[in-house]
């Protein structure tokens, strides 16, 4: 019952977000959050098998989350377990451009490729990096790689405090 969210197709995720309100982060945010602080390849204590869930210790699925550690922002699961779909269309010169010299930085131009960012439990080590960046179709169905996690406007955090 604790076990993350599957098989988000990008549909589901515009869906999804349409209904609630909520946001994806950009894919600036996500790698953010990620670090913790770090510029480490890996956040928290920098050990991926303390961090998250990946090929070599998931036993072939994926977990409940919250059980690996959290990096420095208390956040859990951002290393491995699940690729999760960022806000951005997939652009690989993007970061190259002045546009990505803004803060938060966001590629929503045209393109099928969407950011997915993060790893999962099928994935290498290398996969599960702060910095790796992937791209899948948006054309894509839902498949048990695929998940999300929304954001949150600093001032709706703390009115519901």
């Amino acid at each position: 019952s604790n076990l993350p969210v599957e098989h988000v197709s990008w549909d589901d995720v515009v869906e999804f977000t349409s209904i609630t309100g909520l946001s994806l982060p950009s894919e600036a945010q996500w790698e953010y959050s990620c670090r913790g602080g770090s510029s480490a390849p890996f956040a928290g204590n920098g050990v991926l098998a303390d961090m998250g869930w990946y090929l070599e210790n998931s036993a072939g699925r994926p977990h409940a989350i919250g059980t690996r550690l959290p990096n420095a922002f208390g956040l859990h699961d951002m290393h491995g377990n699940l690729y999760e779909w960022c806000r951005d269309v997939y652009n690989q010169g993007f970061y190259a451009s002045d546009e990505a010299l803004e803060p938060d930085p966001v590629f929503l131009g045209e393109g099928e490729y969407r950011v997915v960012r993060g790893g999962g439990w099928f994935y290498e080590p290398v996969s599960c990096r702060s910095g790796n960046r992937y791209a899948i179709s948006s054309l894509v169905g839902g498949n048990r790689r695929l998940g999300l996690r929304v954001v949150i406007s600093l001032q709706e955090a703390v009115e519901g405090l």
